[in-house]
């Protein structure tokens, strides 16, 4: 596992001369790893740490001029992505109850048509607000550290926040995602954040397990 976030840390800090070559540029490597590690490949991520994988951390979340890949995938994003779990992730909260890509071609390490993340994870719906530093709800005054937070920015634009869903994947990391739209029970990846206890602030009712698909 390390030592695909670190190759992934070091490759997406490379500038692509066409954004659709993100996995095809990546081919070799990942096609000797699936052999080494007999796992399956999904959009940059491996099934055998896929909780793991989805903890990437970008400050600079410009995407590409293209999609290339579904929002819980590194690739989305057009900047530099790492891993900062270790020392804090203690356990695995979440799992995977499905996941599936969907090449152009034949070759599953090529370029994507789609991807769906399939989750299980205790939830909560809240608005998420960046007034100077990010946080929950008008009620809650205490916010979170930036260093360990990482949202698209435009999606934050307004004043009035965004309601965004806050699932926790590992014991001190959370993923934020925002329904795709007001008729959709799919969502999308916003961000990601570290904030120990942040689920023990809420009452027992707004809390609580929650399955749902993420493109």
């Amino acid at each position: 596992m390390k030592k695909w976030h670190v190759a992934i840390e070091e490759y997406s800090s490379k500038a692509l001369t066409r954004d659709a070559d993100v996995f095809p540029a990546l081919q070799g490597v990942a096609k000797i790893l699936r052999w080494e590690r007999n796992c399956e490949y999904y959009a940059g991520l491996w099934a055998d740490t896929l909780i793991w994988d989805l903890l990437w951390i970008a400050h600079d979340t410009s995407q590409p001029a293209i999609w290339r890949a579904p929002s819980w995938s590194w690739a989305s994003v057009k900047d530099k992505v790492l891993w900062d779990v270790s020392g804090r992730a203690t356990e695995i909260i979440a799992s995977v109850v499905d996941v599936f890509t969907t090449p152009v071609g034949t070759d599953s390490f090529g370029q994507l048509k789609n991807g769906l993340l399939w989750l299980r994870a205790p939830c909560i719906d809240v608005i998420l607000r960046h007034n100077g530093h990010y946080r929950f709800d008008e009620t809650q005054a205490d916010g979170f550290s930036e260093d360990h937070a990482s949202f698209k920015d435009s999606v934050l634009a307004s004043s009035e926040g965004v309601r965004v869903r806050v699932a926790q994947m590992v014991t001190d990391w959370y993923l934020t995602f925002i329904r795709v739209d007001d008729h959709s029970q799919r969502y999308k990846r916003i961000g990601i954040f570290d904030c120990r206890g942040l689920l023990s602030r809420y009452s027992a009712e707004k809390r609580e397990w929650m399955e749902f698909q993420v493109i």
